[in-house]
């Protein structure tokens, strides 16, 4: 009898001991999680390239940098190595330091247990240099934001057009897009310019002046005959000016000549 009274006895400790265990290995568990959460900045879904350093053991051991094309590298992974190197600097002070490279636009830092770090760069995106009056030349992003580069290295980027004119800004982006999608537009304009603050002027490598009009719903459709008629073979020739300004209506003027509109404008192939 005492011995069935000793063996429910051992059998509810040994049930009590493992709930016990249960929670306490739960609770460590959340703990662990807590301690060595990811620790997320913002988001990034632009990646150029890998870079994967080994730094001191302290804090990280290894390292993956994602989208550096133009930021300074060395300036990320030296304050990177101090970061890893000292418990006294924190993840967001990394992020203000890593900032002040003019080249990065956002990132985000990721912690991974046990001992990597994860660093995810958006860097602006070089669009044209701006110039006002051509004193003064800025290299822009798609935004119409001043990419704060040294004056010397402008140069590095003499292969986008230049843009000027005023209060451009509001009216980059929708110029950027219409670019990015007439690709054979893009790549003859050497120069563009904002007139009177309601349309654009484009300048082709082929010295061809072409005046479009204000922005209104019908501008595809302008895009789209400016597409057909640079792509006519010979046109071109001796041709100094494109106006679209008025609607429905292509006018070209050649050397020494008076502009002529072109009619039906649907029959251009």
């Amino acid at each position: 009898m005492k011995k069935n009274r000793y063996n429910i006895k051992y059998y509810f400790f040994i049930k009590k001991l493992k709930k016990v265990s249960f929670y306490t290995f739960f609770l460590f568990l959340c703990f662990l999680i807590i301690k060595y959460r990811l620790t997320i900045i913002n988001i990034s879904k632009n990646y150029y390239n890998d870079k994967i350093i080994k730094l001191n053991k302290n804090i990280c051991d290894k390292v993956i940098i994602n989208g550096i094309k133009y930021s300074d590298y060395n300036y990320i992974q030296n304050n990177i190595n101090e970061y890893c190197s000292s418990k006294k600097i924190s993840i967001k002070k990394l992020k203000n330091v890593l900032m002040e490279d003019y080249w990065i636009k956002d990132l985000y830092i990721q912690k991974i247990y046990p001992d990597t770090l994860k660093i995810n760069i958006i860097e602006y995106n070089p669009f044209a240099i701006y110039t006002d009056n051509n004193i003064n030349y800025h290299l822009i992003d798609e935004f119409g934001n001043e990419i704060k580069i040294p004056k010397k290295e402008i140069s590095n980027f003499d292969y986008l057009f230049v843009i000027s004119g005023e209060n451009i800004k509001d009216k980059i982006n929708d110029l950027f897009n219409l670019l990015s999608i007439y690709y054979n537009i893009s790549n003859k304009v050497y120069k563009i310019e904002r007139v009177g603050n309601r349309r654009w002027n484009l300048f082709l490598k082929n010295n061809i002046l072409v005046k479009l009009p204000e922005e209104n719903e019908n501008i595809f459709n302008v895009w789209n005959n400016l597409d057909k008629i640079i792509n006519i073979h010979g046109l071109d020739i001796g041709l100094e000016e494109i106006d679209l300004r008025i609607k429905d209506k292509i006018y070209l003027k050649y050397k020494n000549k008076i502009a002529e509109e072109i009619k039906n404008i649907k029959k251009i192939n």
